[in-house]
């Protein structure tokens, strides 16, 4: 059972969400009802496939960090941070595309779905293989922002040819990518909205700011500056030769920003290059 956005670790959390949803109904109609889960025990990963119906092509491999705060604790997220390539087992690797991947995509032919784009997998790698979290079909944020930039090609000709039933070779750069999410104070529950944002001047290809929840000040004195107005506030990114100088350039320019109403974590991508 799950709390909103937040997994029971527990039975006093268990309890706490039972309380929250059925007595104080902070859900309302919508907390009328839980499913219970079993919980998976491992670390996530993104698989993310274009498919065209039939044959598939996996992308980089990312890790996303779904937690709000550092050591994976606090609550879930839409994702505070990913890096990319990240490197599993090959073993592991034709499992996930054996039993994942190439199931999904009959299961689709079969119920006569001729499904043409991004399949996005959630896995949990557990101990007894990998375990399924979450289909989507499209492409994942944050996700997007390390895989897009690591393609060496035309991502508008990869989509007008799966378009049109056509899978085209990926290569990729041989670099690796780092996004790490700055938020606003308060979210995932009630983020600041109209906090102001101080953000530096210079970026390259190599370091750069995404805008999320940004909007630009329509009152007082600093009318036509950047401010907050979302949860996930800007995605600062990093590529480089390898993970570690990716996070590193992508926390460069993450702390460049000023802002009295953001929060992010200080460990993305760590656990790829750092022992436990």
């Amino acid at each position: 059972m799950c709390r909103p956005r937040d997994t029971s670790w527990t039975f006093r959390d268990l309890e706490q969400a039972a309380r929250d949803l059925f007595e104080k109904r902070i859900l309302g109609d919508a907390g009328s009802a839980a499913l219970l889960e079993e919980f998976s025990p491992g670390y996530e990963i993104s698989y993310l496939v274009l498919t065209n119906g039939t044959d598939y092509a996996p992308l980089v491999l990312a890790q996303d960090h779904k937690r709000l705060l550092d050591h994976d604790e606090g609550p879930n997220t839409g994702g505070m941070g990913v890096v990319g390539p990240i490197e599993i087992d090959s073993a592991l690797r034709e499992q996930i595309n054996r039993e994942v991947v190439e199931r999904s995509v009959q299961h689709l032919q079969k119920r006569g779905f001729l499904f043409r784009g991004v399949l996005f997998i959630g896995l949990m790698i557990t101990k007894d293989g990998p375990s399924v979290l979450e289909y989507n079909t499209r492409f994942g944020d944050p996700e997007t922002q390390v895989i897009l930039p690591l393609l060496d090609g035309d991502w508008g000709h990869v989509f007008s040819e799966l378009a049109e039933g056509r899978l085209t070779e990926l290569k990729w750069k041989p670099l690796a990518a780092a996004c790490v999410v700055l938020a606003a104070e308060g979210y995932p529950d009630e983020p600041i909205k109209g906090a102001a944002l101080t953000l530096p001047g210079e970026a390259s290809a190599s370091r750069y700011l995404l805008h999320a929840g940004t909007a630009r000040s329509k009152t007082g004195h600093r009318s036509g500056d950047w401010v907050t107005n979302g949860g996930r506030v800007l995605n600062a990114v990093g590529i480089a030769a390898n993970i570690r100088e990716a996070v590193d350039s992508a926390y460069e320019i993450a702390r460049e920003v000023k802002s009295d109403s953001l929060v992010m974590r200080t460990d993305i991508g760590r656990r790829q290059f750092e022992s436990p």
